[in-house]
């Protein structure tokens, strides 16, 4: 504790101590543990992070997909590293086009589509019959 209290502003000694009580955590769980607000705990865990006192121990999926989150160790060591598989681009897609597929969101970026089509299309054709004949 008092090695983490020399890394961080004293004032934030409590802060700290609820922290390094809370782990082995993410930090959301952290946040949701202690009660502490979620800019307090993404401006403390660098720090501590950077001064040893605690480790990425392990990776989590993401609930929603998105990037893993880090579960924090107390106390110096080495970097767990993250293997958690990653989705492809086409995935992404797939899951978003099911998820709007019969919304409004949809048929509007349809609409889009058909219009950019028939604009490509109308520059592409001859204006009119004797303009193709000229060609």
């Amino acid at each position: 504790m008092t090695g983490a209290a020399e890394i961080v502003n004293p004032k934030r000694a409590r802060t700290v101590a609820a922290i390094l009580a809370a782990l082995p955590a993410t930090k959301t769980e952290i946040r949701e543990r202690t009660g502490l607000h979620q800019a307090t705990v993404l401006k403390v865990m660098p720090a501590l992070h950077e001064g040893q006192v605690v480790h990425v121990g392990a990776w989590r999926p993401h609930p929603l997909h998105g990037p893993s989150m880090a579960v924090y160790h107390a106390g110096p060591g080495r970097d767990a590293l993250d293997t958690l598989p990653r989705l492809t681009r086409r995935e992404i897609s797939d899951r978003y086009e099911k998820r709007i597929k019969g919304t409004e969101k949809h048929d509007q970026r349809k609409a889009r589509h058909r219009n950019r089509h028939w604009i490509k299309k109308a520059a592409a054709t001859p204006k009119s019959w004797l303009s193709a004949l000229m060609k």
